[in-house]
């Protein structure tokens, strides 16, 4: 699989989607208390959590591998996509919640890690 996205790419993009998951109300027009908003701040934390932890540009403490974080986010992504109908909200909004998600599964399957970056170098050479 062709990976496109560098680390630092996909750290702006984990702390983007972060922001953006926690304005969601105000984005799409649903309650800042019900079932849609509140899978949204979780995931949004969980994001912001794994992006303070994460091996990585955008990580400060960097305890976290990014493989793992990859692994992560494509399960977090398939959580976003099924939520609306885990949790019966499908009737009050679920395209936002699936359009994020695919973007998630999609964002760890195309960033490069640094085990990518080195098998790159060593084949380059």
């Amino acid at each position: 699989m062709i990976k496109i996205f560098n680390r630092t790419f996909h750290a702006v993009l984990d702390y983007g989607v972060a922001i953006l998951l926690f304005i969601s109300p105000w984005i799409i027009g649903i309650p800042a208390d019900g079932g849609p908003y509140i899978v949204f701040l979780l995931a949004g934390v969980s994001i912001l959590l794994m992006s303070i932890l994460t091996d990585y540009p955008g990580g400060i403490f960097k305890r976290l591998p990014m493989q793992m974080h990859l692994e992560a986010d494509f399960f977090l992504g398939l959580f976003l996509v099924i939520s609306p109908w885990a949790f019966e909200f499908a009737d009050v909004t679920w395209v936002y919640h699936v359009g994020v998600g695919v973007f998630s599964m999609l964002a760890a399957l195309f960033t490069k890690t640094a085990k990518d970056d080195l098998k790159q170098q060593l084949q380059s050479n």
